[in-house]
């Protein structure tokens, strides 16, 4: 947004909008505070509680087969982000705007791709 418009008509809006959040969480019903205090048990069984789950999670096959294929591809697959980027940015002279509408439009295709398949 600085990119196009002075520093100070953006620190402005922003300003505005962070008023308009804090006057709406002044406004919230206080009540919403309060509700399901009865069934909170604690910070450390609560914990317990997760951990417990999670362990009888990784007894999935679908579960710990995804986990195993995602830590093995961290492992072994190199990433090129970085240089992708500079190349990009130096080499090619786009900016980082373009950069930026590349990497969203880039995105919202995969998103889009993944709900036509499914």
């Amino acid at each position: 947004m600085t990119e196009n418009y002075h520093p100070k008509w953006c620190i402005l809006i922003y300003s505005i909008i962070g008023f308009f959040i804090a006057y709406s969480g002044i406004k919230l019903n206080p009540e919403i505070d309060r509700e399901g205090l009865e069934s909170m048990n604690g910070f450390m069984k609560d914990l317990k509680r997760t951990i417990k789950e999670i362990y009888e999670i990784r007894k999935i096959p679908e579960i710990y087969k995804v986990l195993f294929y995602i830590i093995l591809r961290g492992l072994l697959v190199p990433s090129f982000g970085d240089f992708w980027y500079y190349y990009v940015i130096n080499v090619k002279d786009f900016s980082q705007y373009q950069y930026g509408m590349m990497t969203l439009v880039g995105n919202i295709a995969l998103m889009i791709g993944a709900a036509l398949y499914s």
